[in-house]
């Protein structure tokens, strides 16, 4: 057992059950945050008495907006709805918006959207935009992290690049987290679950002066058993660790200027990158005398070198807001750096062709400036400008086995990409008749790219040096009715780019060009029967040409390439139902169809007798584009009880996923599978104290969340088992 580790965590529980025992305030937890008041100021309706959906209020056009007055599609939970439907990580966000799938890898996070996503690889820049507090998180393998301090989430589906810093092709997932307040409040949550899992959370928030107020949050959990265990040498398999610390500054400079900085640290090891093993029905290769074996247990390994994936990350920001009366001054500056260790057997066997030792770090700065016409304004109007500085590196990695065997055993791979990004862009909405609006965007990027670094193995040393600019022009243009009160309907064109990438894997491979999504959506945002229904609609077409695709190469190194175009296309539905005051029901899903155009150059794999997987050369014309489910839905409910000894409430989500490709050649497959996730909690009279019962996947699913298919076989990362505990959570 980590020691250190284990004390952190029951130390962070302790001093946070301290401090709100001695504490004499009992104010609630801060709600809210300036988009609400830029809401407010919008004259949008509150929340209904008697049993109505209260508003939800995003800003996805920037600026505090009610969810049902803005012409895109946008799946929103707040805090209280994400812990009903059992979201505590990055992960667990396609429980809010079906039309996500975001896949856990050996290198991180690939997230896709509407089947529009990365290219398979962490060390590569995510197609999918994650914002934390309007920072751009650019390194991909710190995409998998712990929701804290968490005030809402929300999704913005189809490309978005007029009103955001960086470009996007398939949709933008902003995290929004609590702001600091002057008057003192807090929360801290200690829990125990199986695998020996402990949790502890706390968050505090008060003032430190007349004009500057704090916040500090941390999370800790420590998990002793693994899911499963490495046959080999009876080790654990899949067994994780994560520690996240964020800390704010609010400060009121003046009457209309505020400044706020924030740092946040992470470190983590998740459990399902801890591991990984071959298919079913599938054999490890053969090497060295030492025979292919099959898979040997679903959540278990057969491995000779231990696999892992472990990520740090500082980052810190600084956010200064000026209301000019006339108009509003935003600019966010970041800096952050992430580690990523990457231990992997890559023949997933006791056999020893190939091992990776590889050290990924990220570096990002960006500054984004933006300037906002005043909320009462009738034209409403954004001008922004984005720049972004990302190093993307290997430093350095190791291949090694047998496999390199023609080259002295041993290839290590010391090189950085690096990309300066600038850009300009505006959108403006503008009423052309009573209830209709015209919207308008226009983005131009250029981004400077270059490769620089070294190959060396027992051949000699090889010295990489290139460099190559794209430039794009992107807009959106939209029309939006309100038809009544409640019912707005909308059509839009949005033209979205993602810049070519150089593989730092093989840095001998020429750069890969840009990806371009032209996507087509019609919708239409209802509310019924006096705010007790919530019912949105959005049908959508994508064009998509030069999809980005990682693959792996007969002798085991990685390639990029472009593959064909795609035609996409879909419906969403989101539906939110409050029959009664403590009843409420939500229910979501999405329909798509994705398939490649002309695409001969596919790698096809077939089963080796003796293990592993034979590679060739394919046609996956007209196939289903990877990480693409066709069906996927949720449905979830939350009832309250309130009694004289406090309130129960009961909670449950089930998703549903129709099933999904992980390679073009639609050979490797995860069929359709449920989840179902469930939570009894009780809060006393005064809500200030409670426990809550949970239990997540009751069903025992199997399922992959992730495969890397290569000549070694058909690797997978599993889904977590069932997993079950208990909570004692307090504020004041």
């Amino acid at each position: 057992m980590d020691m250190s580790r284990w004390s952190w965590t029951v130390s962070l529980a302790a001093f946070g059950v301290a401090c709100a025992v001695n504490s004499q305030a009992h104010a609630q937890a801060p709600q809210g945050d300036e988009a609400s008041a830029d809401a407010a100021a919008d004259g949008e309706d509150g929340a209904e008495t008697s049993g109505g959906l209260g508003d939800i209020v995003v800003t996805a056009q920037r600026r505090g907006e009610n969810l049902q007055k803005v012409p895109i599609a946008i799946s929103a939970v707040d805090s209280a709805m994400a812990s009903a439907m059992g979201i505590k990580t990055s992960q667990d966000i396609i429980a809010a918006a079906p039309a996500v799938t975001f896949a856990e890898t050996s290198s991180g996070a690939n997230i896709t959207i509407r089947g529009v996503g990365g290219s398979g690889s962490a060390a590569d820049e995510a197609a999918n935009a994650v914002y934390i507090d309007g920072v751009y998180q650019a390194a991909a393998p710190a995409l998998v992290f712990n929701l804290i301090d968490l005030e809402r989430v929300e999704v913005a589906k189809g490309p978005q690049g007029t009103l955001f810093g960086r470009n996007s092709t398939g949709g933008v997932i902003q995290i929004i987290t609590r702001n600091p307040t002057s008057s003192p409040s807090g929360s801290v949550s200690l829990g125990y679950g199986n695998y020996g899992t402990v949790e502890a959370q706390a968050y505090f928030s008060g003032g430190i002066t007349d004009n500057l107020a704090g916040s500090i949050a941390g999370y800790s959990s420590y998990q002793k058993s693994g899911w499963g265990t490495n046959v080999l040498n009876g080790r654990d398999a899949y067994r994780g660790r994560s520690t996240v610390v964020r800390g704010n500054l609010k400060w009121d400079i003046g009457e209309d200027t505020t400044a706020v900085a924030t740092y946040m640290y992470s470190d983590g090891r998740t459990p399902a990158a801890n591991g990984s093993s071959i298919v079913p029905g599938l054999r490890t290769v053969t090497a060295g005398g030492v025979a292919g074996t099959t898979n040997v247990g679903f959540y278990n390994i057969n491995q000779n070198f231990d696999s892992f994936r472990e990520v740090k990350q500082h980052q810190v920001a600084l956010t200064f807001d000026h209301d000019f009366g006339w108009a509003k001054l935003v600019n966010i500056s970041a800096y952050s750096h992430t580690r990523n260790h990457i231990s992997q057997d890559s023949d997933y066997g006791p056999a020893d062709p190939s091992h990776v030792d590889l050290i990924n770090p990220v570096t990002t700065f960006t500054n984004e400036t933006q300037l906002l016409s005043d909320s009462g304004s009738p034209v409403r109007w954004t001008l922004g400008a984005f720049y972004m500085y990302n190093k993307i590196a290997l430093s350095p990695s190791t291949f090694g086995g047998s496999n390199f065997a023609s080259v002295g055993g041993f290839q290590t791979v010391d090189d950085a990409s690096r990309t300066n990004s600038y850009s300009i862009y505006g959108q403006t909405t503008v009423p052309v008749f009573e209830g209709t609006n015209i919207t308008g965007g226009l983005r131009y990027t250029v981004d400077d790219r270059s490769l620089q670094g070294t190959l060396t193995n027992g051949s000699g040393v090889t010295v990489f040096d290139a460099t190559t600019t794209d430039k794009k022009l992107t807009w959106r243009l939209a029309l939006d009715q309100q038809i009544t009160r409640d019912i707005l309907g909308y059509i839009s064109y949005n033209r979205g780019y993602k810049s070519g990438l150089y593989n730092i894997a093989t840095p001998s491979q020429p750069s890969v060009g840009p990806e371009v999504v032209d996507a087509y959506e019609v919708g239409l945002k209802t509310q019924w029967f006096d705010n007790k229904v919530r019912l949105n609609v959005a049908g959508f077409y994508y064009d998509f040409t030069g999809i980005q695709l990682r693959a792996t190469a007969s002798t085991g190194t990685s390639f990029l390439l472009n593959a064909a175009s795609a035609k996409i296309h879909g419906v969403d539905v989101d539906l939110t139902l409050a029959p009664s005051r403590n009843l409420t029901i939500h229910a979501s899903g999405s329909y798509l169809h994705s398939r490649y155009g002309s695409f001969t150059n596919a790698l096809f794999y077939t089963p080796r007798a003796t293990g592993g997987l034979i590679q060739s050369t394919g046609d996956a014309t007209g196939n289903d584009l990877v990480y693409s489910p066709k069906w996927v839905g949720d449905i979830g409910a939350n009832y309250r009880i309130p009694t004289s000894v406090g309130t129960f409430s009961i909670a449950g989500n089930v998703y549903y996923n129709g099933g999904l490709y992980f390679d073009p050649q639609n050979r490797f497959r995860q069929g359709e599978y449920v989840l179902l996730n469930s939570s009894l909690d009780w809060t006393d009279e005064s809500d200030s104290f409670g426990l809550r019962f949970w239990v997540r996947n009751l069903t025992k699913e199997k399922y992959y969340t992730s495969m890397n298919v290569s000549t070694f076989g058909a690797q997978y990362f599993p889904g977590a088992p069932r997993t079950y505990g208990v909570t004692a959570h307090s504020k004041f």
